[in-house]
């Protein structure tokens, strides 16, 4: 039996009809599904961005309390130190107390100065940038013994005073200094012969490479006529890093 032209361009338009009507289906469903799930997703993200917002707050209230500590701590400290220090029969047992803080670090220090910032290059690419682009360890320790072979005299990196037991180190894309994570841009402040220090900066070949458009990293350099660097018991304690050492009797 054989049906009609029309008949049959009428049956498969129905069936092709049917068929895009289930692909139609099928997909809006699936973008349904992912729709919903991409938004549970960032329903997910929100929460937990609100989470370690409410988490870093507490912290930042913590850190606060213990700066705010900290400072009564070094305060009383300072008062009982000079009321004791006025004694006659201790003025040269404090004189020299006070020599050994200057060397070590442990007390706060004013005088001209420079201001190095280094930071990584702006909108850097992994795929298409050199590994040079990013500030390192080795980027921040080398410019501080620059400063330090400079004539440097004193020096803070993101205001933590560096000392003789400085401890600078590279975890995944941040620095680590005294246990104390670091973000760029990395800020080394350093009291010594302005001149001197400037002129070495300038004058480095390793910096002007670093300065190179194909690089790319940012550096700035400004002189200070006064700086005032913390102690660095204002953010520390050396105690942590003496448990190890045993002192030498009649040294």
């Amino acid at each position: 039996m054989r049906y009609p032209m029309n008949m049959v361009s009428k049956r498969w338009y129905s069936i092709i009809t049917v068929l895009l009507s289930v692909a139609f289906g099928l997909f809006l469903g699936y973008f349904l599904v992912q729709g919903r799930v991409l938004f549970r997703a960032k329903g997910s993200d929100a929460v937990a961005i609100s989470d370690l917002r409410a988490e870093l707050a507490v912290e930042k209230s913590k850190f606060e309390q213990l700066a705010t500590r900290q400072q009564e701590l070094e305060t009383r400290k300072r008062t009982l130190l000079q009321i004791d220090s006025d004694n006659p029969s201790k003025e040269a047992l404090y004189a020299t107390w006070r020599e050994y803080a200057l060397l070590s670090g442990m007390t706060d220090v004013t005088g001209s100065g420079i201001r190095l910032t280094l930071d990584d290059k702006l909108n850097y690419n992994p795929v298409t940038d050199p590994i040079e682009s990013l500030i390192h360890d080795s980027t921040v320790t080398y410019a501080m013994n620059l400063l330090w072979a400079a004539g440097a005299r004193a020096m803070t990196l993101n205001g933590t005073r560096m000392t003789a037991i400085s401890n600078i180190s590279c975890v995944g894309p941040t620095i680590l200094s005294y246990d104390v994570r670091l973000m760029p841009p990395y800020e080394i402040e350093a009291i010594g012969p302005v001149d001197s220090m400037r002129q070495a900066v300038e004058s480095d070949s390793w910096f002007a490479r670093l300065r190179q458009k194909e690089i790319g990293v940012r550096i700035a350099l400004c002189e200070e006529a006064s700086l005032t660097l913390p102690s660095f018991s204002k953010t520390h304690d050396f105690r942590a890093y003496m448990d190890l050492l045993i002192p030498v009797e009649g040294s």
